[in-house]
């Protein structure tokens, strides 16, 4: 084989291998991260938009983040404190502390991230 046919046949070889990868998602997850991970409000009818990323393994790499706000549900764990949209936005009620939390269907169950949220 000529140095040419050599060089064809890896870049053939390269690109199966690349189009069979992406194939399909072979990513599987990871944790669920809300962010902030804190916060603090200073009155009644303030709000504070929370976000959710899922984070997912792909072979052996980790660290692949898709924002998965919309798809959450979400939760405030005292609702006279705060309450939260579906969208993760929380609006102050009275002052206290509650604590956020987005809940995720993964497989095999369940994927809960928390963040305490301070109403001063």
């Amino acid at each position: 084989m000529t140095r040419r046919q050599v060089l064809c046949s890896l870049l053939l070889v390269s690109l199966a291998s690349l189009l069979v990868g992406c194939a399909g998602d072979n990513r599987s997850f990871n944790s669920l991260q809300i962010a902030p991970g804190t916060a603090s409000l200073t009155a009644p009818d303030s709000t504070v938009q929370f976000t959710a990323t899922a984070i997912y393994n792909q072979g052996v790499q980790v660290g692949f983040p898709k924002n998965v706000t919309q798809q959450v549900k979400w939760t405030s764990s005292d609702p006279t404190v705060a309450t939260v949209s579906n969208s993760g936005l929380a609006t102050a009620v009275n002052f206290g502390v509650t604590t956020i939390s987005a809940i995720m269907q993964v497989p095999g169950g369940q994927a809960i991230a928390t963040a305490e949220l301070d109403v001063e």
